[in-house]
């Protein structure tokens, strides 16, 4: 047990030398995943009482849904079809007269996952 302690530091050693070097091999997957797209130009039409269309955009080409409820606890999403940097859903079914909170959420093609902060749909 004499050499236990150089054992130990050699095993932490050769683990920080694995991180590093996934890390400089996944560069560019890591930097998606942790800096992610870039959501904007967050907006919504109201279509009717109970509809509104939330339009938006990306920084890249992106799946997108939005969760939505009367709550920051949501409760209801909807999502697109179609893989975009210009987005434009259909929210449909909201209560006439009652504020709504919704929410972007989107996925690259990676699997990285970036929500938006919360948004209000006034009622009036």
């Amino acid at each position: 047990m004499k050499y236990k302690k150089y054992i130990v530091a050699f095993l932490l050693m050769m683990s920080l030398g694995l991180l590093v070097g996934y890390v400089y091999r996944n560069q560019e997957s890591l930097k998606r995943r942790f800096v992610g797209v870039r959501i904007t130009d967050v907006t919504y039409q109201k279509l009717s009482p109970s509809s509104v269309r939330v339009s938006f955009k990306t920084s890249a080409p992106v799946s997108a849904k939005l969760i939505y409820g009367t709550t920051e606890l949501y409760g209801v999403e909807t999502s697109e079809s179609a893989v975009s940097k210009e987005h434009s859903i259909l929210l449909n079914g909201l209560l006439p007269g009652k504020d709504h909170n919704f929410k972007v959420v989107i996925k690259d093609e990676k699997g990285g996952v970036k929500e938006s902060d919360n948004y209000l749909i006034k009622a009036n």
